[in-house]
């Protein structure tokens, strides 16, 4: 008679037993230390850098000339600041804003693309859509630079050719005008790889669903709230939480164009903390305040996370999580 063990554990689905898993590292440890020096230079460029930010948020830190403990004082001078509140007034008015209009462009991009029967056509606008990113960040700040240039830039010029010139101004020289015209910076929002990967969580969708939409007498614009959308919110995701840490830590905009100005009406948090270590000016009195610095990073990290966190779970799909 066959021996029949009651109560033996089954190794789980997928995952080794720990001896196992120890004999397969061993056997192949010369991968792993091949891994050794990526995990080397991200520790000494990346997670050691942001954790000495969070430890000197509590120092009046200038090395190597001091290095002294105060606490909560950095904390306290960044949040009695009026400048840094003036930073998030405006970077709330850019969340707003690039969460609307420029965050489903390329979702609506998307869905023209997709709607194309013309493959040629299809084929074409990927290109097309892809190409201007080959342009550097610093090339397209300098053409915005000149469209905004006062008097004589291309978007005056246009104003003055077409008898408007009472609306002529120094576009980002203008408090009032100068955060409106860096947002608009970026018409028409649809060059990258955000369109295409909407496009390809579009191309995704069976076949059957949408031929059964159609059998359905499903009108295309009902496809695209009632299939379409649903299927991609993975992506629209994704690009959430990107959008969020990239609009919290931006500032290469604000600080080629405007550094912060005029009278603060552009300053937002990242800048401030680029002046506060680093100063606007090469020795500008600012310059020492690597504490305050610092302090400011642990805040923007705090909210980052928490922001990042609830859009996350907003947007959580079932089975995209395994959920």
């Amino acid at each position: 008679m066959a021996n029949i063990t009651i109560g033996a554990k089954r190794p789980v689905a997928g995952k080794l037993p720990r001896r196992n898993l120890w004999k397969q590292i061993v056997q192949h440890w010369y991968l792993y230390v091949l891994l050794l020096p990526s995990f080397a230079l991200l520790f000494a460029f990346i997670y050691y850098p942001a954790g000495l930010a969070l430890v000197m948020a509590f120092f009046d830190w200038q090395p190597p000339i001091r290095q002294e403990f105060v606490g909560l004082q950095n904390f306290q001078r960044v949040l009695a600041d009026p400048v840094f509140w003036r930073s998030w007034a405006n970077m709330g008015i850019i969340v707003v804003w690039t969460f609307t209009v420029p965050f489903a462009m390329p979702f609506i991009v998307a869905e023209l693309i997709f709607n194309l029967r013309s493959a040629s056509a299809r084929n074409f606008y990927r290109i097309a859509i892809l190409v201007p990113t080959l342009v550097p960040g610093m090339v397209t700040l300098q053409l915005w630079r000149w469209i905004y240039s006062y008097p004589n830039g291309g978007l005056n010029l246009l104003l003055k050719s077409v008898g408007l010139e009472e609306w002529v101004k120094p576009w980002i020289g203008t408090p009032s005008t100068a955060l409106p015209a860096i947002l608009f910076m970026g018409f028409p929002w649809i060059i990258g790889i955000a369109p295409l990967i909407y496009l390809a969580g579009l191309t995704n969708i069976p076949s059957e669903m949408i031929d059964a939409s159609k059998m359905d007498g499903c009108s295309t614009l009902r496809r695209v709230f009632a299939i379409d959308i649903p299927q991609v919110l993975g992506q629209a995701r994704l690009f959430l939480v990107f959008g969020i840490i990239g609009v919290f830590q931006g500032f290469g905009a604000q600080l080629v164009l405007t550094q912060g100005g005029p009278y603060g009406a552009t300053m937002v948090p990242g800048l401030y903390l680029y002046s506060k270590a680093f100063g606007l000016e090469r020795f500008s009195k600012n310059y020492p305040s690597l504490g305050e610095a610092c302090a400011v990073g642990v805040i923007l990290f705090v909210l980052i996370l928490i922001f990042s966190y609830i859009g996350n779970r907003k947007l959580r799909v079932t089975g995209v999580d395994g959920d």
